[in-house]
């Protein structure tokens, strides 16, 4: 008979060990270590981005582009689910034309009517006598209506934050 081979004994590998890396001590770690040299420009570019924040902040009325965004983002993603409420709207954009539209033409013809919108009791930007003379009479009206539009796309939404739909509005 053929001798049987022996199977190797269990060899167990032995790991080197590694150097252990020493942890800095709390005075080394709140020391800051310096960085790369900065680029040649960063120092102009820095200059720029605090010009453009400062340009952003007067058009947004001090609110952050990014609160902005998400405040839309939040009214336009419940009016997407709200199949019901854009049909409404696209309702009342219809008649408001219609309504705006036959009121715009007695203006046009010199017909004395006062417009189908009106501003609050508190608004006193169409209060002036020039503002119920054609074209303006047609500016002020449409204005108006685009209001209240918005009002009614904005306010009725359900499950829109409040702070959300104020920036909306």
């Amino acid at each position: 008979m053929a001798a049987e081979a022996k199977a190797p004994p269990d060899v167990k590998l032995r790991r080197r060990a590694r150097p252990v890396a020493k942890r800095p001590s709390l005075q080394q770690a709140q020391q800051v270590q310096p960085g790369p040299p900065p680029p040649p420009l960063a120092g102009t570019l820095q200059h720029f981005d605090r010009f453009l924040h400062a340009i952003q902040a007067r058009a947004s009325l001090g609110i952050s582009p990014t609160s902005l965004a998400l405040a839309r983002l939040d009214w336009w993603m419940h009016l997407a689910n709200a199949p019901g409420k854009v049909a409404t709207l696209v309702q009342k954009a219809w008649l408001d034309g219609i309504r705006l539209g036959a009121w715009g033409w007695r203006a046009v013809l010199g017909e004395d009517a006062e417009g189908p919108f009106r501003p609050d009791p508190e608004d006193r930007r169409f209060r002036e006598a020039g503002w119920r003379r054609f074209p303006f009479n047609l500016l002020a009206q449409a204005q108006l209506a685009a209001e209240e539009f918005w009002d009614a796309a904005v306010c009725d939404l359900r499950g829109v934050e409040e702070r959300h739909r104020r920036q909306v509005r």
